[in-house]
C-alpha cells in the first residue's frame, strides 16, 4: 500500500518570542512603561512595550506572560508582552507589528506567497523589496516598499482593542496618528504610493474600524487619506506564547454601510 501524500500548506509568517516566557497575574500599571506583576506570588517589574491605554487589558488579576530580558543595563527584568482578555490572549508589545509586517513582506517574495485568506493588497502584491525605518523629510516612517523604483511609503499602527467583532484603533487620541494620515493623503494626492497597516494582535477580530467615538479626527483624516488614494490595510493576527502570526486579511470599515 503506498503510503499517502499530504499537501501541507506553508507556516503563516509571523515572529517567535525569544526563550520561554513567564506566566504572572496583572497587578497594577505603575506609569506609562512600568507594570507590577506577581510571578509564583513574588511582585516583580515589567517593562510595557506600549503607550496606549489598554485599560480593559490592563485590570487588576489579568493573566499576563511576560519575556525574560537579562541585559545588566535593564531596569525590569522582564517585558510584558501578553494579556489575556475575553479569553484571548492579546500581544500588547507594540514593536511586534513591524515584525510582523516585515515577515508578511518577506513572504511575499517565496515561493509560497502570503498564505493567509482575504485579498492582498496590490502594493504588497507588486512589492519586490523594502526598506525599515525610512525618513521623508522630517517625518518618518515605518516601510518604504520598491526603493529604487516607485517606492511606496508604509506606517504601521498595532491594535489591541477588539469590541463587538471590531478591531479599533486608536484607543486613545493620537495628534501624531493624524498628522501622518494627512501628510501622506497630501502625498498620495501628489502621485506618491502610501499605505497604512492595522496589525491587529489578536485573534477575535472579525473587520478593522477606525475608533471615532474616542478620536473623531484620525477616523475623519483615515477616511480623507483612502479617499486621496492611500491604502488602508487591517491584519489579522494569532497571538500566543509561542508568538504572534498574521493570520488572514481584515475587511476594513470606514463609514457605516461598510459595516455591514
Amino acid at each position: 500500500m503506498k503510503p499517502s501524500t499530504l499537501t501541507r500548506r506553508p507556516a503563516p509568517p509571523g515572529v517567535t518570542f525569544a526563550g520561554e516566557l513567564v506566566f504572572g497575574v496583572f497587578e497594577r500599571r505603575v506609569n506609562r512603561f512600568l507594570a507590577r506583576v506577581r510571578v509564583r506570588g513574588v511582585p516583580v517589574a515589567a517593562h510595557v512595550p506600549n503607550t496606549g491605554r489598554m485599560q480593559e487589558l490592563l485590570v487588576e488579576g489579568a493573566e499576563v506572560a511576560l519575556e525574560p530580558k537579562e541585559q545588566e543595563a535593564r531596569k525590569c527584568p522582564y517585558d510584558l508582552v501578553l494579556v489575556r482578555g475575553n479569553g484571548t490572549w492579546v500581544c500588547v508589545d507594540s514593536r511586534r507589528a513591524n515584525d510582523v509586517f516585515e515577515a508578511v513582506l518577506r513572504s511575499m517574495r517565496g515561493p509560497d506567497p502570503l498564505p493567509l485568506d482575504g485579498q492582498t493588497p496590490p502594493l504588497l502584491r507588486r512589492a519586490p523589496g523594502y526598506r525599515r525605518e525610512v525618513s521623508f523629510g522630517r517625518r518618518r516612517f515605518d516601510f518604504e516598499l520598491n526603493p529604487g523604483g516607485e517606492a511606496a511609503l508604509v506606517e504601521v499602527k498595532s491594535v489591541n482593542l477588539v469590541e463587538g467583532g471590531a478591531a479599533l484603533f486608536p484607543d486613545a487620541p493620537t495628534e501624531r496618528g493624524a498628522h501622518h494620515l494627512e501628510l501622506m493623503a497630501e502625498l498620495s494626492r501628489k502621485g506618491r504610493p502610501c499605505m497604512v497597516a492595522f496589525v491587529v494582535m489578536r485573534a477575535d477580530a472579525e473587520r478593522f474600524e477606525p475608533n471615532a467615538a474616542v478620536d473623531p479626527r484620525f477616523a475623519c483624516a483615515l477616511r480623507e487619506a483612502r479617499a486621496a488614494g492611500v491604502e488602508v490595510f487591517a491584519l489579522g493576527c494569532e497571538a500566543s506564547p509561542l508568538g504572534l502570526f498574521a493570520r488572514r486579511i481584515l475587511p476594513v470599515a470606514l463609514s457605516w454601510d461598510e459595516r455591514g
